[in-house]
């Protein structure tokens, strides 16, 4: 008797992991509902039982990878009660994320660059608005412990601290790695840490 074919427990787990390789490989735009069936096994049809439409498909991958980086980032840190060594060790989670599973920040990256298309542009924005909600959850917290500057521009400084991890998908997408390092990468952390925060010693605002 022919052995029957498995069919994985959790299909829509599947297509989205499928989509993810597809997307570093070929793009938002190679990443054809005949390339995501072919790759999972199943026909283009069967694709629309998990799924709406395409979109829905890619949004999932999107949605997958983002809340992979931001989990991530926030594990880095749990238990950690000092806010600027959190914020370091966030940092460093989300350098290490990008570099070492370079098939999900493509996804955040390629996504970035579909914002023409008001579904994606949405969620893009919602992304980085997740991103900034967590710093900025951490830099009230260190302004209420007396870490931080009492006067702090909070939303600015969020800012700051998210677009430097926005360059480092530009270094994962081209392979830049071995120019901006992650001892490179932690100095522009460290330097606006340094603007923010409070000397322990002295009570004072570090200049």
């Amino acid at each position: 008797m022919a052995e029957t074919a498995k069919v994985p427990a959790d299909r829509r787990t599947q297509i989205i992991e499928s989509v993810v390789e597809i997307i570093n490989e070929h793009g938002m735009s190679g990443t054809t509902t005949a390339r995501i069936a072919a790759e999972v096994g199943i026909t283009e049809p069967a694709l629309y039982r998990h799924f709406k439409n395409k979109n829905m498909i890619l949004l999932a991958a999107l949605e997958e990878a983002s809340n992979s980086l931001i989990g991530v980032t926030m594990s880095a840190a749990a238990g950690e009660e000092d806010t600027v060594e959190r914020l370091r060790l966030m940092s460093a989670a989300f350098y290490d994320f990008v570099i070492s599973r370079p098939a999900e920040a493509r996804v955040l990256f390629e996504a970035a660059s579909w914002t023409r298309d008001k579904e994606f542009r949405l969620a893009v924005r919602g992304l980085v608005s997740d991103l900034l909600a967590v710093v900025e959850a951490v830099l009230n917290v260190g302004i209420l412990e007396g870490a931080l500057k009492p006067d702090l521009d909070v939303p600015l400084a969020a800012w700051e601290i998210v677009s430097l991890g926005m360059t480092i998908y530009v270094v994962s997408v081209l392979d830049l790695a071995d120019v901006l390092t992650k001892d490179k990468a932690m100095t522009s952390v460290e330097r606006v840490l340094s603007s923010i925060t409070v000397d322990k010693n002295t009570g004072k605002e570090s200049i």
